[in-house]
């Protein structure tokens, strides 16, 4: 640039023609929908945290102790197959809830400190919204981690069982993708597990009117499936090719 300037100004031609336009950039986008953007972001963290907080436990606690041979040891005592899965689950579940709280509290706190106004956020979530997002994720989060055990014991041994667990990171995430870009918003869909919580969250950070009978429809097939779930992992480790991973 300085040579081409110091080039024209030899010639006797100013060096402005060069650029005839001011070209400024400015940003046109509001802080409401900056706010938005930030607060999609973190509805697909919260997703994604329930998934990700027991996945390790749920490998190690099937495929690997199927590997180690205590789950055979295991099956021998005096319990039902049903109790085996309930006392897993239960653990896994508990890992993958205390996940989920440590982000969404993480969250809350972080609005406190953080001038969230000048991004068009306004977060000043009661105790009783807080409660009942944490409601909602509790059927969510067992069902995540029953899904999880559905394909570890699927798999045949535990390097697969890690395998497949990196692709189910992407359910959650390519479904909260496909829910922001699309234009589904039929009643229906917002009964569906995973895709009902996602409403939840949407309507309490964006202090919109809660949909009750949705809520409550969405709890109750979450609930269903799980005891579904539940009762399919039993029947199936009173298979052998589960046990032995044929």
């Amino acid at each position: 640039q300085q040579i081409s300037t110091t080039r024209l100004i030899a010639r006797g031609i100013n060096p402005t023609i060069i650029h005839p336009f001011d070209i400024q950039v400015e940003n046109s986008a509001n802080p409401a929908s900056s706010g938005a953007i930030i607060v999609e972001s973190m509805l697909h963290l919260f997703i994604m945290v329930i998934f990700i907080g027991g996945m390790s436990y749920v490998i190690d606690s099937s495929a690997g102790e199927r590997e180690r041979h205590s789950l055979e040891l295991l099956l021998m005592q005096p319990i039902s197959t049903t109790e085996v899965i309930l006392a897993k689950a239960a653990m896994a579940w508990l890992l993958s809830m205390t996940t989920f709280m440590i982000a969404f509290l993480g969250v809350l706190v972080v609005f406190r400190l953080y001038p969230a106004n000048e991004f068009g956020l306004s977060v000043e979530m009661s105790t009783f919204d807080a409660l009942v997002i944490i409601f909602a994720f509790l059927p969510l989060s067992l069902l995540a981690v029953l899904l999880e055990y559905l394909l570890a014991f699927q798999s045949k041994s535990y390097k697969e069982a890690q395998s497949y667990m990196n692709f189910v990171v992407f359910i959650p995430m390519g479904l909260s993708m496909w829910l922001q870009f699309s234009s589904a918003d039929h009643a229906i869909i917002a009964w569906l597990p995973l895709v009902g919580q996602q409403h939840i969250l949407d309507a309490t950070f964006k202090d919109q009117p809660a949909d009750w009978f949705s809520y409550g429809g969405v709890f109750i097939l979450t609930c269903v499936i799980d005891v579904l779930l539940i009762m399919s992992l039993a029947k199936r480790l009173r298979n052998e090719k589960t046990i032995l991973g044929l």
